[in-house]
């Protein structure tokens, strides 16, 4: 499962790369990029070092929660309650790199199963023998 969010990370990071590519003077570190790092104000150049840093930061927020999964601690990484399933406003605010990439592929995931019954994806599927949500 974390896989997909190691891939996110890796597409959101090659993705700032590649705008950023003509802004590096001698580095391909963000912090030594002035451009990126400058107060000028055109509305191209603002919208996109809005992208920019908005994919560094897709980049981190996925990599970091694909670890959190791979550890075992994604759950508590991202404040979902274990009992009762419920996720707070905050996570949602704080990891939307996260949340909108999960919902467009659940959202488009039952779309195609309904539209294609051989590629149809159960509503709840049984995690282990027994397991039950209210246990």
């Amino acid at each position: 499962m974390y896989l997909k969010y190691v891939g996110l990370s890796a597409v959101s990071w090659m993705g700032n790369l590649y705008l950023t590519k003509d802004d590096f003077t001698n580095s391909t570190s963000i912090i030594n990029s002035r451009s990126l790092l400058s107060t000028s104000c055109s509305s191209e150049t603002f919208w996109r070092k809005v992208f920019v840093w908005g994919l560094a930061y897709s980049g981190l927020v996925n990599g970091g929660i694909a670890l959190g999964f791979f550890l075992h601690r994604g759950m508590k990484l991202i404040g979902k309650n274990s009992k009762t399933g419920y996720i707070p406003l905050w996570s949602y605010l704080l990891y939307w790199p996260f949340y909108i990439p999960t919902t467009l592929y659940t959202f488009l995931h039952t779309l195609i199963g309904i539209y294609l019954p051989s590629h149809q994806v159960p509503v709840v599927s049984q995690v282990l023998p027994g397991m039950s949500l209210h246990e």
